[in-house]
């Protein structure tokens, strides 16, 4: 299928692509039941024999963070046993580390956010209903629509008063069009505040040959944002409805065991476990074999489900998150040296969908004051996993630091 790249309305080059919905590589493959009077809405309003005076939508990435007094709470207590358990209890509340992202449609010029509207033969529905009834026989084509209530106007070419009857589009494509302006989807990412409560302790096991020390951690943490995909409202273009960040509740828990051999060589192995709480997960096929599609017989995807955020893309289906993220970490370390004035150490983690990272790092105190020190990262495995999409980023690092007295 030959198509044009560049923005809507000012095409520049021409390219070939191979449409496939079963296996969506770009944006438009997803949207494989949006009407063209959808994509009349987000093209200006010359898409569908509109007055051809209104651009193309844009989009923008911004970012709403919070101020810098609004600053992050916590506490600790901890104390040990008699027998010499090590334990702690802890509160944070804080703005999340990691970002989530909201999607939302606006003025172009005006930036004045506007309202996602849903139209069938018959009228407006809701999403709740394409949620229920999309991909049934007798479930009618969609379009999306773009309102703006302060001005009391839509976007494209097509405005449904001025087609009473509810036929959507039937003798209304450009009549009735009131807005001047161009729409912009907003990618707006944010910080959330999350509740943290967690707690630890350590313990000593005497009763092998070799010392060991167990380690576990545990948290509950609420509120963490998660994108959310929902493929029925993607499938007919309704991008607002489909790509959402929502709350999570996740556990996440730590094992450890430690063991000193060989004198002075620490080995450290753990078992790593993050558990989505409010993980969603609906499959569903939808049949596009109702009237009006135009293509019978085909079957998508349309399920909804939390997204692996790390890793989501266009050309991994915008890859589904587990609901149990589990990893395995060995880690040693040893002094060398005569006066053992140097130290190695390793770290391995393996993620259980086939990403592997490797750091190794050394230290070496030249005199009191002139410290080197030199790391190696190493990434690989899955292409769709944490670590493996990181492997062009292996990277080496050397450096000194001089310590004052």
């Amino acid at each position: 299928m030959p198509i044009r790249t560049g923005h809507l309305g000012t095409p520049t080059t021409t390219s070939t692509v191979t449409w496939n919905s079963a296996a969506p590589t770009s944006a438009f493959e997803y949207m494989p039941m949006a009407t063209f009077y959808t994509f009349n809405s987000f093209g200006g309003n010359d898409f569908l024999g509109g007055p051809g005076t209104v651009p193309s939508a844009t989009t923008t990435y911004v970012r709403d963070y919070p101020d810098d007094d609004e600053a992050n709470f916590g506490v600790r207590y901890k104390d040990s046993t008699e027998s010499g358990i090590n334990w702690s209890v802890n509160y944070f509340y804080n703005y999340d580390s990691n970002p989530s992202v909201d999607v939302s449609w606006h003025d172009a010029t005006t930036g004045a956010e506007l309202q996602t509207q849903l139209w069938t033969f018959g009228g407006q529905i809701t999403r709740d209903t394409v949620d229920t009834n999309l991909g049934d026989a007798t479930f009618l084509p969609t379009t999306v629509l773009l309102y703006n209530p302060s001005t009391n106007s839509y976007y494209g070419a097509f405005d449904p008063s001025a087609d009473p009857a509810g036929l959507l589009g039937v003798g209304a494509v450009g009549a009735g069009y009131s807005g001047t302006n161009g729409v912009n989807l907003r990618f707006t990412e944010t910080l959330n505040r999350t509740h943290n409560i967690g707690g630890a302790f350590d313990m000593a096991i005497d009763r092998f040959d070799v010392p060991l020390v167990l380690r576990v951690e545990a948290l509950y943490k609420t509120d963490e944002m998660h994108p959310v995909i929902d493929r029925k409202l993607l499938a007919i273009g309704d991008l607002e409805g489909a790509l959402t960040s929502e709350e999570h509740d996740m556990f996440k828990y730590v094992i450890g065991l430690d063991a000193t051999v060989m004198t002075n060589l620490l080995i450290s192995g753990q078992f790593i476990q993050f558990r989505n709480l409010d993980y969603v997960d609906r499959d569903a096929t939808c049949n596009t074999s109702a009237p009006g599609f135009g293509f019978v017989g085909t079957t998508i995807d349309c399920s909804k489900y939390t997204a692996d955020a790390p890793t989501m893309s266009l050309t991994n289906g915008m890859q589904k998150a587990e609901e149990n993220k589990e990893f395995i970490s060995l880690f040693l370390t040893k002094p060398f040296g005569s006066e053992q004035q140097g130290r190695w150490q390793n770290l391995t983690i393996f993620e259980d969908t086939g990403g592997y990272w490797n750091r190794f790092d050394v230290e070496y105190a030249f005199t009191d004051q002139w410290v080197g020190s030199a790391e190696l990262n190493t990434y690989w495995g899955d292409d769709d996993s944490w670590f493996g999409q990181l492997d062009e980023t292996s990277n080496i690092q050397v450096g000194v630091k001089y310590i004052f007295e």
